[in-house]
């Protein structure tokens, strides 16, 4: 999709900052560039340190003091913590770069991800809470992946876009070896993505009894909640792959699933970045209710994605479910493009822009 800015309204082609302008792991950042490049000119934004050399060096010697017309930073509470905690130095760090990136550019648009970071530590969260609410103030509009989440004053929904999943990213003999092996199709249930407490994947072992399989696929930093699955898991149809995964082979795994499990913890999380995955993928879900999730449903979606109270529950949709190729027809491409695809996301990008 390529749309000319003039007769989209824009005056002029604004200088866009931002951050981070890659990140190789996951396709989120490259399909929103991809989207932000129609609307302007997309640009890195450089460490602390080289951009405020960067201001200093424009308030002193150009005519023109910000270095963009429009700034927007992604995840940027996630230097508040430092595993469960809130840290003294990210909160410097955090209060030091939001000042810094206010001072760069013409208008500072923030994305709220989730809630606050996860996992964190009860007696922390208030205080992140406060913090991010102080950056939010100095921003000019909040973005949000969630229309339920887009109901304050300055906040403004935009789609979580889907995955660019058609062309693989890697190659490798281990990729290669991991598809000659992959399981057939309708054989296992997934839980996806990073190796976290605030996904519950304990909780969900903890209820599978079931004769269906069970693997969790990702990577882990945390070797001691990862020896709590595996010795939970014991004696269990549950299989945990705990590695980085090839986002196409990964793709692959998700295309053949009978379904992919989703029960995070609501209290920090907006939206599931694997719950996007499986649905670029055209795989079943299986989720504990959300507001999202619920908009989803009451969006065409509902048969879907099967929404549950809670993970018993879920744990009992899924025994009562049968995959066959009927149930497991990917949804309409036209119903997601209308949702998440690159004209929808155009569309929210430039009323934010515009604003």
């Amino acid at each position: 999709m390529t749309i000319d800015i003039q007769s989209a309204g824009i005056k002029s082609a604004p200088i866009i900052g931002l951050l981070p302008h890659d990140l190789k792991a996951n396709s989120y950042i490259s399909q929103n560039r991809k989207i932000l490049s129609q609307l302007g000119t997309v640009a890195p934004v450089p460490a602390p340190a080289a951009l405020l050399g960067a201001l200093l060096r424009n308030v002193f010697f150009r005519p023109q003091i910000k270095l963009y017309d429009i700034l927007i930073v992604n995840w940027r509470e996630n230097c508040l913590t430092t595993a469960d905690r809130l840290t003294l130095r990210g909160v410097f760090e955090y209060i030091a770069s939001m000042l810094l990136h206010r001072a760069s550019a013409r208008k500072l648009f923030y994305v709220r991800h989730n809630h606050h970071p996860h996992n964190l530590r009860g007696q922390d969260i208030l205080r992140v809470s406060r913090l991010i609410a102080w950056g939010e103030k100095l921003a000019d509009a909040v973005v949000v992946h969630s229309p339920a989440e887009a109901q304050k004053p300055g906040y403004y929904y935009v789609p979580h876009p889907l995955y660019a999943l058609d062309e693989p990213k890697y190659s490798s003999t281990t990729v290669m070896k991991q598809r000659q092996t992959a399981p057939a199709p309708g054989s296992e249930y997934l839980m996806i993505g990073r190796i976290e407490p605030y996904k519950r994947i304990h909780e969900v072992i903890a209820e599978w009894s079931l004769p269906s399989k069970l693997t969790i696929m990702g990577p882990c930093t945390d070797n001691r909640y990862l020896q709590s699955l595996k010795t939970a898991s014991e004696g269990k149809n549950v299989i945990i792959e705990d590695d980085f995964h090839d986002e196409s082979y990964l793709a692959e795994r998700v295309r053949r699933a009978a379904g992919v499990i989703i029960a995070n913890d609501q209290s920090s999380m907006i939206v599931s970045g694997s719950l996007f995955f499986a649905l670029s993928c055209g795989t079943r879900l299986f989720v504990t209710e959300s507001a999202f999730a619920r908009a989803l449903s009451d969006k065409g979606l509902q048969n879907w994605i099967n929404i549950q109270s809670g993970i018993a529950d879920l744990v009992k949709a899924v025994e009562s479910s049968r995959f066959s190729p009927e149930n497991q027809a990917p949804p309409a491409k036209e119903e997601l493009e209308n949702l998440f695809g690159e004209t929808a996301l155009y569309r929210h990008w430039r009323d934010v822009i515009g604003s």
